[in-house]
């Protein structure tokens, strides 16, 4: 049933391949449409838009298989979508039988050719390239673990560079990992700033909780001396420990430390 101004309400039914991971999977986008060209235009924006402004995309890549078009009372009732069955296979029947008389699926795409011409369809959208421009928290650190620290930047490569020219460490000393995505309201400054450390705010924002942690070697005072050594943090329920080099000192001349 069309509403005043013509439109119905479409199923799109999306496989998604990982672009680093190669993870596969699906979704499904309900949205509302004159036809099947403006309903794949408007999943298209809503794309776009979950990829600017979340991490929930990452940078996959969305290959469109089905629009089902469906009645608002049978969505009401609840529409089953995406039906698998797993096998030698995998099997999607997209409006499995269910009551629903008059409901049916609708393709941009020619299904047979795309059948007997497999990798004939392009993708439906791409989020790699929005993913790889957005600002990332990576943890870094090195085999001696004496400035280990968190660094904002896009890639990991960048990361382990600028970890690498900062601390004064040869190329490949560094090791980088991605921690998250950083907040949307924390892109347009790290945008401003580059490739950095971050600072307590932006870590805060990221989900962090700061521990505490005072070591008992009775060396805090050169610590707090030079900057570094005492900071942990908990994100996403993993731990970081900052690089502590005047604990690793005290330990490489054998000086009691309390580790």
């Amino acid at each position: 049933m069309a509403n005043e101004n013509g439109a119905v309400l479409f199923i799109g039914c999306f496989d998604f391949i990982h672009d680093e991971t190669d993870e596969e999977g699906t979704f499904q986008i309900v949205v509302e449409a004159r036809d099947v060209a403006e309903a794949a235009a408007r999943c298209r924006d809503r794309l776009d838009e979950i990829a600017r402004t979340t991490d929930i995309l990452g940078p996959v890549t969305v290959y469109d298989n089905a629009f089902v078009e469906v009645s608002r009372g049978k969505l009401a009732r609840g529409v089953l979508v995406n039906h698998q069955r797993l096998g030698d296979v995998l099997v999607y029947d997209y409006l499995p039988t269910q009551g629903l008389a008059g409901d049916e699926a609708r393709f941009l795409h020619d299904v047979e050719t795309n059948e007997e011409e497999s990798g004939t369809v392009p993708p439906f959208w791409s989020g790699v390239d929005v993913y790889a421009s957005k600002w990332k928290l990576y943890w870094c650190e090195t085999d001696d673990h004496d400035e280990d620290w968190f660094v904002v930047a896009r890639n990991a490569d960048d990361a382990r560079a600028f970890h690498e020219d900062a601390e004064g460490y040869d190329e490949d000393d560094a090791r980088a990992e991605l921690v998250c995505v950083l907040p949307l309201a924390e892109q347009a400054a790290a945008e401003k700033q580059g490739d950095h450390w971050p600072s307590d705010e932006t870590l805060l924002a990221c989900g962090a909780e700061f521990l505490v942690n005072v070591p008992q070697d009775g060396a805090n005072e050169l610590r707090a001396a030079m900057g570094s050594g005492s900071r942990v943090v908990r994100i996403n329920g993993r731990v970081y420990g900052e690089g502590d080099i005047v604990g690793n000192v005290l330990r490489s001349q054998g000086r009691p430390t309390d580790a």
